[in-house]
């Protein structure tokens, strides 16, 4: 799953995408970088099945 940050409409995961908008672009705040972390930790979390289904982003290929 890949994440982009920036100035969208709303925060939507699309197409192995999440979209994550930003309300004071671009300033992040403190409740945003958790948001982040929770969705890469739930992500990270997902049986290996589910997680060899996307291209991860973040170092690793799967479990």
């Amino acid at each position: 799953m890949k994440i982009k940050i920036g100035e969208f409409h709303f925060t939507e995961c699309w197409d192995g995408v999440l979209y994550k908008k930003l309300s004071d672009y671009p300033n992040i705040s403190e409740w945003e970088i958790q948001t982040i972390y929770d969705f890469m930790k739930y992500e990270a979390s997902s049986p290996p099945d589910e997680v060899d289904k996307y291209a991860w982003k973040f170092g690793r290929t799967g479990a």
